[in-house]
C-alpha cells in the first residue's frame, strides 16, 4: 500500500517536475557519493567533476522509476526505462545504451549525451563500503575514471540520485548551463559555498604542465586492500611482460607498479603494455 501511494503522488509531481526541472535537491547521502566520486578520480590524479543540475534531475527520476515499476524477474538491465512516464521507454528488447544515452536531451534541455552508472543496494549505504567497492569494481571505477569503454570521455558534469536503495551517477561531456541542483540540508550548501569561497585560486595545471614537473611517477597495473591480492597480480602480471614490478603501500593501498623515472618514461611505457593492461594508468606523487 505504502508502494502504491508513493507510485502515485510520485506521477502526480512528476508532471509539474518534467516541465519545471525543479522539485528535487542533493540529499547529505548523495552529498557523500559525489565526494566519493571525486575521490576516487583525485587518487588518480584526475580533476573534480561539477554537480549538474540537469543530469540531477534525471538521475532522480529515473531512481523513481527504477523503485516503482523495474521487474527482477525479467533480468533486463537497470539501465532500462519504463513506459509509465513521460518519457520513451527502453528495454533490453530494443537498442537499450542508445536510449539511455539521449535521456539528458529528452528530459531536460541539456544537450549532450548520458552515461549511467546504476546499482541497488538492499541495506543503509555504508559511504566507506561504497567507496572501497566503487574504487576496486573496474565495471564502476572505469566509468568514474574515463578508461577502457570510456577512455575517450572527459567528464564535465554529474548528475547522483539516491531513492529506496537506488543509486543511479549520470555523467555527461558538456558543462551543465543550468548549474548545480540545490541542497537539501541548507547548513550543508552554506558550509560548502563559504568553502569555495576560502579556496586558494591558482591556474590550472594542463597536461603539458604536469610533465615539467619533476616528480616519482608510477605506471600502475592494480590497486587492492590487502598485500596478498597484489601479490597474486604481480605474480600472474610479471608473466605477460619482461619488466619487474613492485608492490607500493600508499594509504592503506597495495599498489602493483613499474617504476619509471619521470613522466615521460612513465608515458612511454604505459604506452608498450596497454595492450595486455589497457586499464593500467599512471600515478604521480605530488
Amino acid at each position: 500500500m505504502r508502494k502504491l501511494l508513493l507510485f502515485l503522488f510520485f506521477q502526480i509531481i512528476l508532471v509539474f517536475n518534467l516541465l519545471a526541472q525543479d522539485g528535487f535537491c542533493i540529499s547529505d547521502t548523495e552529498h557523500q557519493i559525489y565526494n566519493v566520486i571525486n575521490k576516487i578520480r583525485k587518487n588518480h590524479q584526475l580533476e573534480r567533476i561539477p554537480l549538474s543540475h540537469s543530469l540531477t534531475f534525471v538521475a532522480d527520476v529515473h531512481a523513481k522509476d527504477l523503485y516503482f515499476n523495474y521487474n527482477r524477474k525479467k533480468r533486463c538491465s537497470m539501465h532500462s526505462w519504463s513506459d509509465k512516464g513521460r518519457w520513451k521507454a527502453c528495454s533490453c528488447k530494443n537498442n537499450l545504451f542508445k536510449c539511455m544515452n539521449t535521456k539528458p536531451r529528452e528530459l531536460t534541455p541539456y544537450r549532450s549525451s548520458g552515461f549511467e552508472l546504476v546499482c541497488y543496494q538492499n541495506k543503509a549505504i555504508d559511504i566507506n563500503d561504497l567507496y572501497s567497492t566503487w574504487e576496486n569494481q573496474p565495471a564502476i571505477s572505469n566509468i568514474i575514471l574515463q578508461r577502457s569503454a570510456y577512455k575517450s570521455k572527459k567528464w564535465k558534469a554529474v548528475g547522483i540520485a539516491v531513492f529506496e536503495g537506488y543509486i543511479c551517477v549520470w555523467f555527461g561531456e558538456r558543462v551543465d548551463k543550468a548549474g548545480a541542483p540545490p541542497y537539501c540540508n541548507e547548513q550543508l550548501a552554506e558550509q560548502l559555498k563559504n568553502e569555495k569561497k576560502e579556496e586558494p585560486k591558482s591556474p590550472p595545471q594542463t597536461i603539458n604542465q604536469e610533465k615539467n614537473i619533476t616528480k616519482a611517477c608510477y605506471v600502475v597495473l592494480g590497486s587492492f586492500n590487502n598485500k596478498k591480492d597484489a601479490q597474486i597480480v604481480k605474480k600472474a602480471s610479471e608473466k605477460k611482460i619482461k619488466y619487474n614490478l613492485t608492490i607500493i603501500n600508499s594509504k592503506g593501498r597495495y599498489r602493483v607498479c613499474l617504476l619509471p623515472k619521470n613522466y615521460d618514461t612513465a608515458l612511454s611505457l604505459r604506452n608498450k603494455i596497454k595492450n595486455k593492461f589497457p586499464d593500467c594508468w599512471i600515478f604521480c606523487n605530488k
